[in-house]
């Protein structure tokens, strides 16, 4: 069995505070059936309308603020890289190349259909189906509508977004084990500190600080996972204390350092 999980919800009203900004160690294919509202990913934007379809990578942070007169239905699948097929293993959408791009958006006829049949042969199939045929067809339709987003190739004209914003998104994560003070992170963006705060939040719903501590403990999983100790990686990210690191990992992985090593 491979690392995944699939879910089918629908929300009558809403409540766009309720869905939680959040940063994972998975994949995740999210797929509209109905609703009406935004896709929010690393700060760019991205219409969330029925038959819509946003693909996220490990430490993509992200969250969706659906309108609340709109019933809201999705699929979403979160996966392992090795879920999908080997023919899908190297396509470059599962490990970005370019820092503007942020994540994979798609209402693209011939992706959503294949979502469709496939997701709606699942419910027919209910939970009494041998696990097996739905962890085959689960993973069939994934890597099919993986490779359909690399040959189709980043929507840009359907995201938007802020120019300094996205800067700001660029250089934290390509500098995350440095200083990342907020003096520094506005003096390089040549923009008052205060300004740059109120403008990052207006753009991504959160604060900047929050947000460096999310993604460096995204990075600080990913390094856990690949067998680094965790004291070793509390001082590559910055903690000199350990214990200030550990409970700053809990606060925002949910769990300890040790539930994400190689073995677990």
């Amino acid at each position: 069995m491979y690392g995944h999980s699939y879910t089918h919800t629908r929300t009558e009203h809403p409540d766009a505070a309720s869905f939680e900004r959040h940063c994972h160690t998975e994949y995740e294919l999210l797929f509209v059936l109905h609703g009406h509202g935004d896709f929010i990913v690393e700060g760019t934007h991205y219409p969330l309308r029925d038959g819509t379809v946003l693909f996220t990578r490990p430490s993509e942070y992200h969250y969706v603020h659906p309108e609340s007169d709109t019933p809201y239905e999705r699929y979403v699948v979160n996966f392992d890289r090795s879920f999908v097929l080997n023919a899908a293993e190297g396509l470059s959408v599962l490990t970005p190349q370019d820092d503007a791009v942020r994540g994979i958006y798609s209402s693209a006829e011939s992706v959503i259909s294949l979502l469709r049949q496939t997701f709606a042969f699942l419910d027919r199939l209910g939970k009494s189906a041998p696990a097996d045929l739905r962890e085959t067809l689960l993973q069939t339709v994934v890597t099919q509508a993986v490779t359909a987003l690399f040959l189709q190739g980043p929507d840009r004209e359907s995201a938007s977004g802020n120019e300094t914003v996205s800067a700001l998104i660029d250089y934290i994560n390509r500098h995350l084990t440095e200083d990342l003070s907020l003096d520094r992170l506005a003096g390089l963006h040549f923009i008052g500190k205060y300004q740059l705060c109120r403008l990052f939040r207006a753009h991504t719903g959160m604060s900047i600080l929050h947000y460096i501590n999310t993604k460096r403990m995204a990075l600080a999983a990913e390094w856990l996972r690949n067998g680094i100790p965790a004291e070793e990686v509390a001082l590559r990210i910055g903690f000199r204390d350990y214990s200030a690191f550990y409970r700053r990992f809990v606060s925002i992985q949910g769990k300890s350092p040790a539930a994400f090593g190689k073995n677990q």
